[in-house]
């Protein structure tokens, strides 16, 4: 298989694999990362330890950057969900404005075909999990959001959301929304806690 998408990548590297022209016979090989070393062994003859090297070290980092782009990709689109349904929320209960947090938004964990003020279902499970209340993060695609809503009195008249990657394995990027539902981002280390709409709102948008 490795062998048949280099040949349409790269012709030279695919005849670099000792063994594997004109064979179609599978190789079995493993290998061992060490601190200082990565070990390698075959119980295939036609394995060639530096070939395979050279296509771990072309083809890893590519995967590792198209599943970074996905996860910022999906946080984003999330963000833009959860924006559509605060929108959605302050029109139906205007006596309460904006939602609190994440679970305000989502179902109802006893009837999830029952909505009300405190559990809108304008929101997924995946996001508006009912531990997904203020100051807390729920995880999804490999980034973990949090919803805060600034509220005077009874009625919230603002809120900010957040996206920071799990790990820095993750994604690069942190994201944040208020009330104007522009997307902003922050390209820097992972998030431990979550920002306020001020502070959102000093990040540059996204283009």
């Amino acid at each position: 298989m490795t062998a048949s998408r280099l040949r349409q990548l790269s012709p030279e590297i695919a005849d670099a694999v000792s063994g594997l022209n004109g064979e179609t016979a599978p190789v079995t090989f493993c290998a061992y990362g060490e601190d200082s070393a990565i070990r390698t062994v075959s119980g295939s003859g036609g394995a060639d330890a530096g070939a395979v090297l050279v296509v771990a070290a072309i083809a890893i980092p590519n995967l590792l950057r198209a599943r970074i782009a996905a996860n910022e990709s999906s946080a984003v689109a999330a963000l833009r969900t959860v924006n559509t349904a605060e929108i959605a929320y302050s029109s139906s209960h205007p006596q309460k404005g904006y939602a609190r947090d994440l679970a305000t938004l989502g179902p109802d964990p006893g009837n999830a075909s029952r909505y009300s003020p405190e559990h809108a279902g304008m929101l997924d499970a995946s996001l508006g999990d009912a531990g997904c209340t203020a100051g807390s993060w729920c995880t999804k695609s490999g980034y973990r959001f949090s919803l805060t809503a600034v509220c005077k009195q009874r009625a919230c008249k603002e809120f900010v959301v957040v996206g920071t990657p799990v790990s820095s394995g993750t994604g690069t990027r942190n994201f944040c929304s208020v009330s104007d539902a522009v997307i902003r981002f922050h390209a820097g280390s992972v998030l431990t806690s979550p920002i306020s709409a001020s502070e959102c709102q000093e990040w540059p948008p996204l283009q």
